[in-house]
């Protein structure tokens, strides 16, 4: 049977060639396929991304920044800090750094100002006038008679030391002698090292009254909102650096006055 039908089938291709001559060429040559660019009219795809900047290659705020969102009234940093105490205690130091510029620091200034050098004796604060006698000899010399408080003599000299005047000490029994300093460049280069040193002495105390007052707001915050704190913040640390900028063109000033630049 299967041969049968494989004659069958022979005789009927042969009908069937004749009629489609170039069909049988083209069966016996190889096809070649051209390539369909199916994506040939479509536009090209684009893939933006975006990099975002990190750690190191993150910019930095400029310092101008760290300033209030909003400015605050005093009812509202209220709630949160002590503002009126704040701007007390702020004052306090600008005051005392003045007035240790009036007394201590001007270029006649040690002669008018050794009797109202504070002295600490067991744990009591009098002026140096109140435990020794004064007595003037010249404009360079100063004689203090301590026979009637023996035990402020050293506590006199240190605060004598510690004043600022630049006047030297020397002690004979119950007598102690105080050289006053020549007016001189170098002693008016002294008196502005001073200023320097007594205004680093009033920044730190101003950075100490801004830290406990945030450390107040801190506490406080658990009872308001958190925009409130940060605003107080940044408010606290706003008025003690204009404190410490005024402070700091009072002391230049005065700097320049000694030295005789105005």
């Amino acid at each position: 049977m299967a041969l049968r039908y494989q004659l069958q089938l022979m005789s009927r291709l042969r009908n069937v060639l004749p009629t489609c001559g170039g069909l049988a060429t083209t069966l016996h040559q190889p096809i070649y396929h051209q390539p369909v660019l199916h994506n040939a009219l479509k536009p090209p795809l684009i893939v933006s991304c975006c990099r975002y900047a990190k750690g190191a290659n993150r910019p930095k705020h400029s310092g101008k920044e760290a300033k209030p969102k909003i400015a605050l009234t005093d009812d509202e940093l209220s709630e949160v800090v002590r503002i009126q105490y704040f701007r007390s205690e702020m004052q306090k130091v600008v005051q005392r750094l003045q007035e240790s510029f009036i007394k201590h620091l001007t270029i006649n200034s040690a002669a008018g100002s050794i009797d109202t050098i504070p002295v600490h004796v067991d744990g009591q604060e009098y002026s140096l006038a109140e435990v020794a006698q004064i007595a003037k000899k010249n404009p360079q010399l100063i004689v203090l008679h301590m026979a009637s408080f023996p035990d402020a003599i050293k506590p006199t000299i240190q605060a004598i030391q510690a004043s600022g005047l630049n006047i030297s000490t020397q002690q004979d029994g119950t007598t102690v002698f105080c050289h006053l300093p020549k007016i001189t460049k170098e002693h008016r280069e002294s008196l502005a090292k001073n200023a320097k040193t007594l205004f680093n002495k009033a920044k730190e105390d101003l950075l100490s009254i801004e830290r406990k007052y945030i450390k107040e707001i801190q506490k406080n915050k658990q009872n308001t909102s958190e925009d409130l704190s940060y605003n107080a913040t940044l408010q606290v640390k706003m008025e003690i650096e204009n404190t410490v900028n005024k402070a700091d063109a009072m002391t230049k000033a005065k700097q320049q006055d000694l030295l005789g630049e105005k």
